[in-house]
This record gives structure tokens, C-alpha cells and sequence, in this order.
């Protein structure tokens, strides 16, 4: 599995386009082992997103992307993938026990929780929601991500800041 080329990446961030993210994962679900690692994905809902939008302009809405982005990619290993997904991100780990899956969800939510992202408006906080699903056997990413949309839904209404798993 490669990272994507420059042409699927998203002009903003730099980060996967959606259908890279999709291919990426798809790749490493046929290469995950039964009775091993699995492959899991994250969906990142940047909380507010719209306010700042609409409060500030999309110059400063475009910069909190571009931080949480920063900040998502600090927080992983070089095997993971960011993709960015309408308001927020999706991230794929190829490779990753539940456990570790969890941990990993919980460490990328503090850290944008923790870190006010500069802006053309000066610092700003910010939050976020994540979705977290580990792959079933023979599950396709579509299905992965949709599990995973599903769960920072649920996290977004149950108050937001905080990290659901998908069942």
C-alpha cells in the first residue's frame, strides 16, 4: 500500500481525497488476516466547524482544518492514512489491535481538544467528535466508513468531545 499521489489529495489540507482514503483501505482490508491486526477507521468530526464558517469566514474555517490536519498527522504512524471527509477526517490503520485503535482515537482527541490552532483571527480552540470502527471479516471500507460516520454522530449527540466505537 502508497500513499496517494499528489492528484488525490485534497487542495486544502493535503490530506487523502475520500475515494484515496476508500482505495487505501479497501487495500488493506484484503491483506488483513483473520486472526490477526485488523483494520480500522476513524471518522474526525471537527465540532463548530460551521459557527467558525459563518462567524469568522472560511479563511479562519480553513485554517482550523489545516491545524486539525497538523495535528492528525503528528499523532500517527506512518502507515496510517488522513483523508479528509466533509467537515472533518477519516482516518485508516491498517494493521492495529482494538485496543491500540482506541488509544489511538483518545490521544488525536485531546490533542485537538489541547491545542488552540492558529488562525487569521489569532489562536483558536477547537473539539472533536470521532467515530472509531474496527473491520468485521470480509467487510469492505465503504461499510467501515459508514460504521465509522455512525459513531461520531452518535459521539456529536451525546454531547460531542468525546470518542464513540462503533458496535
Amino acid at each position: 500500500m502508497t500513499a496517494p499521489e499528489p492528484s488525490q489529495r485534497d487542495g486544502l489540507t493535503g490530506t487523502a481525497s475520500m475515494q484515496a482514503l476508500l482505495r487505501f483501505a479497501d487495500a488493506a482490508l484484503e491483506l488483513q488476516a483473520p486472526d490477526g491486526p485488523r483494520v480500522a477507521l476513524l471518522c474526525v468530526d471537527v465540532e463548530e466547524l460551521g459557527v467558525i464558517n459563518r462567524k469568522y469566514g472560511l479563511s479562519v474555517g480553513d485554517a482550523v482544518l489545516l491545524g486539525v490536519a497538523d495535528l492528525l498527522r503528528e499523532g500517527l504512524r506512518g502507515n496510517d492514512l488522513v483523508g479528509r471527509w466533509g467537515g472533518g477526517f477519516a482516518i485508516c490503520l491498517p494493521e492495529v489491535f482494538g485496543t491500540a485503535a482506541a488509544g489511538a482515537a483518545e490521544r488525536l482527541r485531546r490533542s485537538i481538544l489541547d491545542t488552540a490552532l492558529p488562525t487569521p483571527i489569532g489562536r483558536l480552540p477547537v473539539s472533536a467528535s470521532l467515530g472509531l470502527a474496527l473491520a468485521a471479516p470480509g467487510e469492505r471500507a465503504a461499510a467501515l466508513f459508514q460504521r465509522a460516520r455512525d459513531a461520531a454522530l452518535a459521539a456529536k449527540q451525546a454531547g460531542g468531545g468525546q470518542v464513540r466505537q462503533a458496535g
